[in-house]
Formats: structure tokens, C-alpha cells, sequence
């Protein structure tokens, strides 16, 4: 993760009460080979983020930088952070990503996803 991206980041459990236009993702992982995109909502300072996987399926979870820097593709490390990804709401995510919608509490509703 490049220097600086972790300030910005809010910490592990600081979204919780938040609304789905206060969520945000502010940074997008992908990986071409595989087809999935690491939405970053939280992060631990230190190796662990909370955020949105989407790719055959779409999950809400937790998952570790180091797991997303050991997978290889055929051309060597297959994850690569999206330097052209603009903070996005979840809301407005789920408007992006099929399947992300089915899985979020109601709009009105405060984000517990935990």
C-alpha cells in the first residue's frame, strides 16, 4: 500500500452507525486474471481491511493486504491497486457492482454489515 493511503483510511469498525452515503471506499484492488475488485472501507493500520469483494460473488468481509499481495497471476503479482479509482459511498457502489445492492441493508437503514 503506498505511504500515506492508511491515514486516510478509517479505522476497523468506524463505519459502523454509518450511513450508506457516509461509507466510502476509497481504494479499488483488482485483479484482471481472476475478475475480482477489493473495495477498501477500514483498515487496521497494519495488515487488515474491511471492505466489499466482488467477483462471481459478492462478499462483505474482512481480508489482509498480505493475503491480496501472495496471490501470483501468470505474470507475477496479480493485485494491483487502481490508481484512477475515486472514493465511492457504498451506495453509490451498489449501483456499480452487480449483487452489491442485494446484500446491503435498506438505504435508510444504518450500515451493521459486521
Amino acid at each position: 500500500m503506498p505511504k500515506g493511503d492508511e491515514i486516510r483510511i478509517p479505522a476497523i469498525g468506524s463505519n459502523s452507525g454509518t450511513s450508506l452515503e457516509q461509507c466510502v471506499a476509497h481504494i479499488r484492488y483488482t485483479d484482471d486474471e481472476a475478475g475480482l475488485t477489493w473495495y477498501i472501507l477500514e483498515f487496521d493500520g497494519v495488515d487488515r481491511f474491511f471492505g466489499v469483494v466482488a467477483g462471481r460473488h459478492v462478499v462483505v468481509g474482512e481480508f489482509t493486504l498480505t493475503e491480496l499481495q501472495n496471490l501470483i497471476g501468470d505474470e507475477g503479482p496479480a493485485v494491483r491497486r487502481d490508481p484512477d479509482f475515486t472514493p465511492e459511498t457504498l451506495l453509490g457502489l451498489a449501483s456499480q457492482v452487480p449483487g452489491l445492492r442485494e446484500i446491503l441493508p435498506p438505504e435508510d437503514d444504518l450500515v451493521e454489515l459486521r
